[in-house]
């Protein structure tokens, strides 16, 4: 039987203005920025459900002191580990009917919103391009939310049950040493701000109690992903330190990039939107954050790379309903142990 099915949007094109006109203009608000994901970690294709990584680890020791037989004493003191990545599935399912969209003639007789006849099973051009426009977007905020704040326990009905994302991957290795945590001063509420100068005091401890390991990478192998509110107080201490010239002129004119110890800091918009929403795991237990870690130590694994942001279209004639669809596989974790050090 034929049926009507509530739109993914609620369209509310009826109100008139003087005189007598209803405006078709579509006006989007902006959208949270946010880094390639491979800019935090590697993407690695071809995993359906889950990979092992074979890990060589390092011989501590391999010189002794010559022996005065020529019977000399052989050691074995490598060893080849692994660790699992573990995709889940993840979809979009959403769907509108044509004449939930026609709310008036008026708006009916705007073919660049609504088609006519037969023809007009889709939504106009503009207006079909606004809505998938709109659906891109927030596909890709959802997946770094995922991404940095997915956790597999206690959360059967959200998509941040999916899998244990970044951050639920740190607080279960804590205890393994395979993540130094230096600092758990940052206050934690959602709506928590940070002293003046709280963010020096714990790049300092991020960099300074960081494993050897990392410390002697090459700065530009590095980065420091942080919350926005820890960009903008570390912006505050560059600016407002006293009298120095260089501080002066970056207030007047603005930082492009920022920089500690010669290694560029991430600002992560979307971890601030994520971490003020009530339904993420995280929310009041971690608010502002800093990771200094090497990208190449970190990986997002996928079935394939191009379905994170591949939307199929398909109508049903009978229901006049227009549906959207996606279908991907997502996974992270990291690889070496000592090549991250965390402030929360």
């Amino acid at each position: 039987m034929p049926r009507f099915e509530a739109s993914m949007y609620t369209p509310n094109i009826t109100q008139y203005t003087y005189p007598g006109v209803l405006s078709s203009e579509l006006f989007q608000k902006p959208k949270i920025n946010t880094p390639a994901l491979s800019e935090f970690a590697t993407i690695r294709t071809g995993v359906r459900s889950g990979e092992w990584i074979n890990l060589v680890q390092p011989l501590t020791q391999v010189l002794t002191k010559a022996s005065a037989t020529c019977t000399p004493t052989y050691t074995q003191s490598g060893s080849i580990t692994a660790r699992k990545i573990i995709t889940s599935p993840l979809e979009i399912n959403l769907s509108w009917c044509k004449k939930e969209f026609i709310a008036t003639p008026t708006v009916l007789s705007d073919s660049d919103l609504i088609g006519d006849g037969l023809s007009g099973y889709e939504l106009g051009g503009r207006l079909r391009s606004v809505i998938l426009d709109e659906v891109t977007e927030a596909l890709r905020v959802d997946l770094w939310k995922v991404f940095l704040f997915g956790n597999d326990t206690g959360l059967s009905t959200s998509f941040y049950s999916a899998f244990d994302g970044v951050w639920a991957t740190f607080f279960n290795e804590f205890n393994n040493y395979c993540v130094k945590p230096v600092s758990n001063a940052f206050p934690k509420t959602a709506t928590s701000v940070l002293a003046a100068g709280a963010a020096v005091t714990a790049f300092r401890l991020a960099w300074g109690e960081s494993s050897l390991l990392l410390k002697q990478m090459p700065d530009n192998q590095k980065k420091f992903f942080v919350t926005g509110s820890v960009w903008e107080n570390y912006y505050d201490s560059v600016i407002t330190n006293c009298c120095v010239e260089g501080s002066w002129k970056a207030s007047q004119d603005g930082i492009g990039t920022l920089y500690y110890r010669g290694i560029e800091v991430v600002a992560l918009w979307v971890a601030d939107y994520a971490l003020t929403d009530p339904a993420n795991p995280f929310y009041n237990q971690l608010r502002h954050f800093i990771i200094y870690t090497t990208p190449s130590n970190h990986i997002m694994a996928t079935e394939n790379a191009a379905d994170l942001n591949n939307l199929e279209l398909c109508y049903d004639c009978r229901t006049k309903t227009t549906y959207i669809q996606g279908d991907m596989r997502l996974g992270y974790n990291f690889i070496h142990c000592d090549l991250q050090s965390v402030a929360f």
